[in-house]
């Protein structure tokens, strides 16, 4: 009994990887090519970010 919790433990942990890895891959490419972007979003919000004084970039 204690061997099929600890496989039962394992299978959950390496799906719950697999997920997150995942997501992040997906998000990333998501983000590809979209580096300025990002600057100007974190630029605006170290200074209290007004969001009508940053363009969006359509994508």
């Amino acid at each position: 009994m204690a061997l099929n919790r600890l496989i039962d433990a394992m299978t959950t942990l390496m799906l719950a990887e697999h997920d997150a890895e995942t997501r992040f891959r997906l998000r990333a490419a998501r983000g590809a090519g979209r580096r300025q972007r990002a600057l100007e979003v974190l630029d605006q919000a170290a200074q209290g970010g007004d969001q009508s004084s940053v363009q969006s970039s359509g994508g």
